[in-house]
């Protein structure tokens, strides 16, 4: 994970960063002196939100599962085979022709119509018919994201761009990672008012559904006053055993110290600093009571590691404004008629070597400077993790068509949103979440 950093020694503040007199958390750049871009203090008094650490309740592990690392066997990856059933694809016949057409579903004529027989020649040139039209559909669903912009989406495979991932049964999470509360595949989440809109998703990867870990990513979003959002994106690193539970702590402790904190300064800017410090402390204490760490950041980063993208979201009659902070790899862009804007983080795609180290909080970045950026009415703020980001890359290719033509002058229903998040492209198989936020135009 790039460079070693040494951590502090335990004191007797709730946590202290190195440079501030000893304490508990990491810093980039960190070796035998304060480094000089350090953090200040998080105070155990005012200026620490409240509410204590999101806690989680766990089960306890058996030893030896803890030591081998057991994870439960993984089925072998097959080819996509489609199974046809006469009783639902007969009677598609008749209404086949305008439904594709017409973009909606096929009519089935009612009735208590009877088969013909096995050797009937209507039979066997319907037959023909159907095994055309079902080599057509499953060519459509398999064709580049520019083909699938007519505003229907496929319910029975994933929307596939490029060449797909192969289909597979998922399997259930691994015992290693059945510490913590019950963690589902999928979540997805939506409202709306008059003047914004969100849709949200955040989904277990096709990678971590075959082999039996978690989803390592997650998401929060809140309303902290009228008009104002803030929204929390984060992704476990996959080399802490159990970073999907730091990810949590997090996601849901940034959004609630936002809060807090607008709530105790009367709506002024928010401090990141001071909110992203104290992420970082919910997820010591957190690894430390739950999963029986040290209480050090060093060792907290060892098995809760997780990204950050947050933006505090304004809206107001000419669209919103949103500031933005990033730790790690996940990150924001600003879709517009124009493409996709990259505001903050994710990975260099242009570069000739990409690096895949990834380094996420507990550790603290040197500096943090927010990111200042508007979207007017008709573009979409995205922020997301690099399960998203990879594939997308500069926004110019077959991924950032599929969502300019989903995302840009509408807003898809929530299942839609999920569905199309879940996209199929073969070596892309790691966890996604999206958050997608639309300024709206108010009469």
């Amino acid at each position: 994970m790039g460079k070693r950093f040494r951590a502090g020694r335990e004191s007797k503040s709730w946590f202290r960063l190195p440079g501030q007199g000893d304490g508990l958390g990491l810093s980039e750049g960190e070796e035998d002196g304060p480094p000089s871009g350090s953090l200040s203090d998080v105070p155990d008094g005012p200026g620490v939100p409240s509410a204590v650490a999101p806690q989680l309740e766990f089960t306890e592990r058996p030893a030896n599962e803890l030591e081998r690392g057991v994870t439960s066997p993984a089925p072998e990856m097959s080819d996509p085979v489609v199974e046809t059933d006469e009783r639902d694809t007969a009677p598609e016949m008749a209404g086949d022709t305008e439904a594709a057409e017409g973009g909606g579903p096929a009519r089935r004529p009612s009735g208590g119509q009877t088969s013909p027989p096995a050797g009937d020649p209507d039979r066997i040139a319907r037959d023909a018919s159907m095994a055309e039209r079902k080599a057509a559909r499953d060519l459509e669903r398999r064709a580049p994201a520019r083909q699938l912009g007519d505003g229907r989406w496929w319910v029975e495979h994933p929307v596939v761009v490029g060449a797909p991932i192969p289909v597979f049964e998922s399997i259930p999470t691994a015992a290693l990672h059945r510490v913590g509360p019950y963690r589902p595949d999928t979540v997805i989440d939506a409202w709306g008012e008059s003047h914004y809109a969100i849709r949200a998703a955040s989904l277990r990867g096709y990678g971590h559904r075959h082999d039996g870990r978690p989803r390592q990513d997650d998401m929060s979003v809140t309303m902290i006053g009228e008009g104002r959002m803030v929204v929390a994106v984060t992704d476990g690193v996959s080399s802490a055993d159990q970073s999907h539970l730091g990810a949590t702590v997090a996601a849901r402790w940034v959004t609630q110290a936002a809060e807090n904190h607008y709530r105790e300064t009367t709506g002024t800017r928010i401090d990141w600093a001071e909110v992203v410090r104290s992420a970082a402390w919910a997820m010591v204490e957190q690894a430390s009571s739950a999963l029986g760490t040290e209480r050090t950041a060093e060792a907290a980063e060892r098995v809760v590691a997780s990204t950050l993208v947050a933006a505090d979201i304004t809206f107001d009659a000419t669209g919103a404004e949103a500031e933005i902070v990033g730790v790690g790899d996940s990150g924001a862009w600003v879709l517009s008629p124009e493409g996709f804007e990259s505001a903050v983080g994710g990975k260099d795609s242009e570069a000739a070597v990409v690096s895949h180290s990834v380094s996420g909080l507990p550790r603290l970045p040197s500096e943090l400077s927010p990111t200042r950026c508007l979207i007017k009415p008709g573009h979409v703020l995205l922020l997301g993790t690099d399960g998203f980001g990879d594939p997308l890359g500069t926004g110019n290719g077959e991924v950032g068509r599929l969502f300019s033509d989903s995302l840009l002058g509408r807003i898809p229903a929530p299942l839609e949103f999920a569905h199309l998040l879940d996209f199929s492209r073969e070596t892309f198989d790691d966890d996604r979440t999206l958050v997608a936020v639309w300024p709206l135009e108010q009469e």
